[in-house]
């Protein structure tokens, strides 16, 4: 039962039993709400609302019995607490929105009998009662500091907004237009700029950001920038998949990047399957120009940072694969010819390994890349792509979706890149590293009626600090919203800064990290999938002979100190290093 009332104060009602009546007595149901809604509506952000509801129960109050009430605030938060059962019944909500934009506030009262209630705030709408301030950021390809025909927008990027006394920090997002709107409170002077440059140079004006005192009404402020090409370029390719379950399909994503904006680069990406794995169909993004037995090749044209390659593949588990396996496939982005360079060839391939279950979690956190081991072990530069995944399993339409993603402190939030999305999206941030992805009428389909359609995601992608210390860890997770129902918790993915003394090997599609180097009682070999070690002296004697699956730890006490030959054999091939042991 859904209903709405105006204001009104309503009599409480009592209640009085004979022994025989409360032996049987429960609350049955509820009724008379109503509910009083102070909302606080500027641009001053945090905006606050408090929240009063008023509710009468029916049927009898046992004693100590109590009301279990969610409160739901629209924008992926909410609070549930108990009160204590009464014939009437008062709860209170209070909040602080941190952005713009319309919020209906759902209220359900739940008795312990399993009796619910569900009321509904009207929608009020944090409107802007200061400085209204947009522009385009865009590529200026003639120029002319004028945002017209031929120029390109800079979608769904982010502007740094800072104000100029305070020194405190906004971000907004640019649009698929490439325009960004942000309400900023009047008296103030702010310099707006782009959060990241990604090989351009800035054009209009032509130290990159404007500065703007704003007081009240519209002010137009557009950032326009030229490219700056170079020949030196780092392409490279990462991909994620979700477990896999026999005789089902599931999910796999590729994604290759540069991080020059302004050199595009023809390449050719190559996945080689696991043999129990095949392609059935491309759900998102470039489908493979040729597929040859478990072989995908995707002919590309103009990868750069803000044209990425993707594409997200349905492949299906054939039923003779082991349950508590590692499935593992190998992509593979090439070189490209003169003039360009690649300045990294070591992030150039990358093996995706997942396992085999008896089921799959569709809300999940991925990212790209794994890292080396469970700890997830990356470089200090690497930029981390993160996907959210998320599928209807309701019984109902989902209208509404959105996540709630708080960043890991260790990264930097003004290095945050949109990548992709299943269906359109509104980016915003929340203080805290906080990011919001709103999906609005997004219509997601409950697996029930459509499997197909039920899934949806959001990926981007962020870099860790540059002052980050070798071992420093960065743990992400997200909390997805279907309307108003409690949030849906995703897993936590691990990256870790690698230690110092790593020894990172690379040769062809194998790539391992093997620490510390020197060793003393330990030693630590970082390996996606299966792998073997073989160790000897420099006699060419055996000393250690080992399988390992994605990491290896050899007890190195008993190994007399001195120099070691190291070999790391997967799939018919092999490499070589060298590591000193010393006690």
């Amino acid at each position: 039962m859904r209903r709405l009332f105006t204001l009104a104060f309503l009599a409480a009602l009592g209640f009085c039993l004979s022994p025989s009546q409360r032996a049987a007595a429960q609350i049955t149901g509820f009724t008379q709400p109503y509910i009083q809604d102070s909302f606080d509506t500027h641009c001053l952000l945090p905006s606050n609302r408090n929240i009063w509801v008023h509710i009468v129960a029916q049927g009898s109050i046992p004693p100590g019995d109590s009301v279990t009430v969610n409160f739901n605030f629209g924008d992926a938060t909410d609070t549930t607490y108990k009160i204590a059962a009464a014939a009437s019944m008062y709860a209170y909500g209070a909040h602080a929105y941190t952005y713009n934009g319309t919020f209906t506030t759902r209220i359900i009262f739940t008795a312990t009998t399993g009796v619910a209630d569900t009321l509904y705030t009207n929608p009020a709408t944090i409107s802007d009662t200061c400085a209204d301030v947009y522009g385009y950021v865009y590529r200026d390809n003639n120029a002319d500091c004028i945002y017209n025909a031929g120029d390109i927008p800079f979608k769904f990027e982010m502007v740094k907004i800072t104000n100029q006394t305070t020194l405190a920090v906004v971000y907004a997002w640019t649009d698929s237009n490439g325009i960004y709107h942000v309400e900023l409170p009047s008296g103030y002077s702010y310099r707006i700029e782009k959060a990241n440059l990604y090989g351009y140079t800035p054009s209009c004006p032509p130290l990159g950001y404007q500065v703007v005192t704003v007081v009240t009404g519209t002010y137009f402020e557009s950032l326009a920038y030229v490219c700056n090409p170079a020949t030196n370029i780092d392409l490279s390719v990462t991909a994620s998949s979700w477990s896999y379950r026999p005789g089902f399909n599931s999910t796999m994503f590729v994604y290759g990047t540069s991080p020059n904006a302004c050199e595009p680069v023809n390449t050719t990406v190559t996945l080689t399957l696991d043999p129990h794995l095949s392609y059935i169909a491309t759900w998102y993004g470039m489908p493979p120009t040729t597929v040859v037995g478990n072989v995908l090749t995707w002919t590309v044209t103009g990868i750069d940072q803000l044209h990425p390659f993707i594409s997200d593949l349905y492949l299906h588990c054939d039923s003779t694969a082991t349950l508590g396996d590692t499935l593992c496939s190998t992509v593979v982005i090439d070189t490209p010819n003169a003039p360009h360079v690649d300045t990294n060839t070591a992030n150039n391939g990358y093996t995706v390994c997942a396992p085999v279950t008896n089921a799959v979690d569709p809300n999940e956190k991925e990212v790209m890349p794994k890292g080396v081991g469970t700890p997830g072990y990356i470089q200090l530069n690497t930029m981390l792509s993160y996907v959210v995944n998320f599928q209807n399993t309701g019984n109902d339409t989902a209208i509404n979706v959105t996540v709630k993603d708080t960043l890991d402190s260790n990264v930097d939030i003004a290095s945050i890149h949109f990548i992709s999305s299943s269906h359109p999206v509104t980016i915003s941030t929340q203080p805290g590293n906080v990011l919001i992805f709103r999906f609005d009428n997004i219509m997601l389909p409950d697996s029930g009626h459509n499997q197909a359609a039920s899934h949806g995601y959001v990926m981007y992608s962020v870099k860790p600090k540059n002052s980050l210390t070798p071992l420093s860890t960065i743990h992400n997770s997200a909390s997805i919203y279907f309307d108003f129902n409690p949030a849906v918790r995703t897993n936590t993915t691990l990256n870790t800064i690698s230690p110092v003394g790593v020894e990172h090997l690379t040769k062809g599609n194998l790539s391992a990290s093997v620490y510390p180097n020197p060793a003393n009682n330990q030693l630590m070999i970082e390996m996606s999938g299966k792998f073997k070690l073989d160790i000897y002296d420099l006699l060419g004697r055996p000393v250690v002979s080992q399988p390992g699956v994605d990491n290896l730890m050899i007890n190195t006490v008993n190994v007399p100190q001195g120099m070691y030959l190291i070999k790391l054999s997967k799939d018919g091939a092999e490499m070589t290093t060298r590591v000193n042991i010393l006690h």
